[in-house]
């Protein structure tokens, strides 16, 4: 399920990364950053990360992200599609 969903997975990686390096939840504009997507861009992945139960947050808060209850150990690997060669 979650392989269909890879943009998000990138956004949870990011915050993933951000929050063991910084010990603080990150904000939008920075995991936009990580993830080369607008901060408003960034929302529907937060959305869909809450509904997984990866993250949890206060909307009213810019520091609030944190991991949630069903958050991974470690970020899954993303594989990227193989293009072929160009002749």
């Amino acid at each position: 399920m979650y392989e269909h969903y890879p943009a998000t997975l990138r956004v949870y990686a990011a915050i993933h990364d951000l929050i063991a390096q910084r010990r603080k939840g990150p904000t939008l504009r920075e995991i936009g950053a990580e993830v080369f997507l607008s901060h408003t861009a960034v929302l529907p992945h937060l959305a869909r990360l809450e509904a997984w139960g990866w993250i949890e947050r206060d909307e009213r808060s810019p520091r609030s992200i944190r991991l949630g209850p069903h958050a991974p150990q470690h970020p899954p690997v993303l594989i990227e599609p193989q293009t072929p060669p160009v002749p």
